[in-house]
């Protein structure tokens, strides 16, 4: 359905939207994972991230904070400089996490905010990873700001991640309602719990539903 006015805020998911993960970069990390720290990848998945994620996404560890235990734990020797053995092995991760980014996507976004249109990022992301993302990975480049989860300490689809992302999009862009927000998530849950909280959301699979959901709420160029 058509909106009566156009939204005047596009706000996007990172994972699944703006970036997808490098074949090569995973690859090589679980080389290195293997040969070097002892572990496979799906031992790391289990054991650390599903293991703490909530914690991480909501901002109260640091994956620094948790890394000792893990790395001790999955029969790492810390030695005398434990904090040098987690920077060893941030380094290698740091490779394995840099993702590929959606030229298609960004080029709509570019066209967007040449427009005049603010577009930000609204993310589940540990606070490491996500400076990753804004600082290496270059979205900063691209985008007028970037709603972390860890920053707001809470993540989607919890309601209070919507109203704390709209409250910073409030202070960043001006008076607006959240009517006036278009989201483009690739997790169902997500685009229901946006549409709860009064934002226009569209579920995002490819790069035709961008543009569909773009030329509905009087966004397309």
């Amino acid at each position: 359905m058509s909106a009566a006015a156009p939204a005047r805020v596009l706000l996007l998911d990172v994972d699944g939207v703006i970036v997808h993960p490098d074949p090569a970069h995973r690859e090589a990390f679980e080389t290195v994972l293997r040969s070097r720290w002892g572990m496979d990848g799906a031992h790391f998945q289990e054991q650390f991230f599903r293991a703490n994620g909530e914690v991480l996404l909501c901002g109260r560890a640091h994956v620094r904070d948790l890394l000792p235990a893990f790395l001790a734990a999955s029969g790492v020797a810390l030695g005398d400089d434990p904090a040098a053995v987690v920077e060893d092995f941030l380094h290698d991760w740091f490779i394995g996490r840099l993702p590929q980014t959606d030229d298609a996507v960004l080029q709509r976004v570019a066209g967007l905010r040449r427009r005049g249109i603010p577009v930000h990022l609204a993310t589940n992301q540990d606070s490491m990873r996500a400076e990753q993302l804004w600082q290496a990975t270059g979205l900063a480049r691209h985008f007028d700001h970037m709603h972390v989860s860890a920053r707001l300490g809470v993540a989607k689809p919890d309601a209070a991640f919507y109203g704390a992302a709209e409250a910073a999009t409030v202070e960043l862009c001006g008076a607006l309602g959240p009517s006036d927000i278009l989201f483009l998530d690739d997790k169902p849950e997500n685009v229901e719990a946006a549409r709860r909280h009064g934002w226009r959301a569209a579920l995002y699979e490819r790069i035709g539903d961008l543009d569909r959901a773009l030329a509905e709420h009087g966004l397309a160029g």
